[in-house]
């Protein structure tokens, strides 16, 4: 895939990933637009739920999508195999992206078309202009809805999302991979910086993380109140938000 005329190789992706980890089964096929409300049966199984986790769990430390070595440490960048790219291959494992494989080439994720006729960049969870992310993609196929910051109903398989200061933005996203057990917090996998069952708790540093809890077919998309971004360097390319480790 290229961007502003430069390779993936070359030109790093700018968006972080993560994913909470903690489960293992095969894909359920995602409802298709306009039959949400029809096609209840995705909300039977969550075996899609435990592909997901399992590829996250797989893929943690892959410093590119097609290839296993080298493997990042835990901490450690991977410029070419970020976060929204991270989680879109999880879902996508566990059939929640219509017509895209985990192991499809990373130009199928750039350029989605989704079965709603809408065009997706799926390496992406920046709000950028002219573009539609991974989050958009959640939202307008009614996969999801926003809970806002409550790691309690967060399951494996679910994505979170950090927002900047002002909630204008997105910054980082990851996958849920192990859900609150008693005393024992959620956790997340994450790309860019590699990250293996972090807790919640230090994935979300800065108090600014929303779970997107995941729902096939069922739940009616809701997104949060967000201003439009107003950043300059947003209209660019893809923002480039780098987070500690």
């Amino acid at each position: 895939m290229s961007f502003l005329g430069k390779s993936l190789h070359t030109f790093p992706a700018v968006t972080l990933g993560v994913a909470l980890v903690g489960m293992s089964a095969g894909p359920v096929q995602a409802v298709p637009v306009g039959h949400q409300k029809t096609q209840k049966t995705a909300r039977a199984s969550d075996e899609w739920r435990e592909t997901a986790v399992k590829y996250a769990d797989a893929h943690w430390n892959w410093t590119t999508w097609d290839d296993s070595t080298p493997r990042a440490k835990d901490g450690q960048a991977q410029p070419y195999f970020e976060c929204a790219e991270f989680v879109a291959r999880a879902l996508a494992a566990g059939g929640l992206v219509p017509g895209l494989k985990p192991g499809d080439p990373q130009d199928s994720y750039y350029h989605y078309m989704a079965p709603n006729g809408k065009e997706y960049d799926l390496l992406l969870i920046s709000d950028v202009i002219g573009y539609r992310s991974l989050y958009d993609f959640i939202m307008d196929y009614d996969l999801g809805a926003d809970v806002g910051d409550d790691p309690a109903k967060a399951r494996p398989g679910d994505m979170v999302v950090i927002f900047n200061s002002d909630y204008s933005n997105k910054l980082h996203t990851g996958l849920v991979a192990q859900e609150v057990k008693g005393d024992m917090d959620s956790t997340v996998d994450a790309h860019n910086n590699a990250h293996y069952r972090r807790t919640y708790q230090k994935f979300d540093a800065d108090g600014r993380a929303h779970v997107v809890h995941i729902d096939p077919g069922v739940i009616k998309s809701q997104k949060p109140v967000v201003q439009p971004p107003s950043d300059p360097d947003l209209i660019r390319s893809h923002a480039s938000h780098v987070r500690p480790s």
